[in-house]
């Protein structure tokens, strides 16, 4: 079944407690803009938008989007932050470079990640606000890597 980007956001939400207005948002462009373009042109759309829902969530697409994320963690009205490393990157050293900085600002972080790679990053990442999305191939995989 596939599952839209809204679906996600309903998802992260209801593992919050709440199902009002939850949104996503995300400036892919970032990567190619330097963060002061980003701050003049960007940022003020992105929050005026932010304000019209109740959980903000903003994706970070790749390594070159982190470039913004100071600033990105400045802002009051993101509550939570996505970051995934790109494409054809599968573990996530920019979460633990970021950690503590994400509790620091009051946000969120949310990293998809696989199963093998939890333990890892569990190691180098405060679990304050922290929220992991992964996937197991079975339901003894799934039952192996919780215990």
């Amino acid at each position: 079944m596939k599952r839209s980007p809204a679906w996600r956001a309903r998802s992260i939400t209801a593992a919050c407690g709440r199902l009002e207005k939850p949104w996503g948002l995300t400036a892919d462009i970032s990567c190619c803009i330097s963060p002061q373009q980003y701050e003049d042109l960007f940022l003020p759309p992105l929050i005026d938008t932010m304000r019209t829902v109740d959980h903000r969530l903003y994706h970070l697409d790749g390594t070159v989007a982190l470039q913004h994320l100071d600033l990105l963690l400045s802002v009051p009205e993101i509550d939570a932050i996505q970051w995934v490393p790109g494409a054809g990157r599968r573990s996530h050293p920019a979460v633990g470079s970021a950690d503590p900085a994400y509790p620091k600002a009051g946000k969120a972080v949310l990293v998809q990640t696989e199963a093998a790679e939890v333990a890892a990053l569990l190691d180098c990442v405060s679990a304050r606000g922290l929220c992991i999305a992964t996937q197991c191939a079975t339901q003894q995989e799934a039952e192996t890597w919780w215990n």
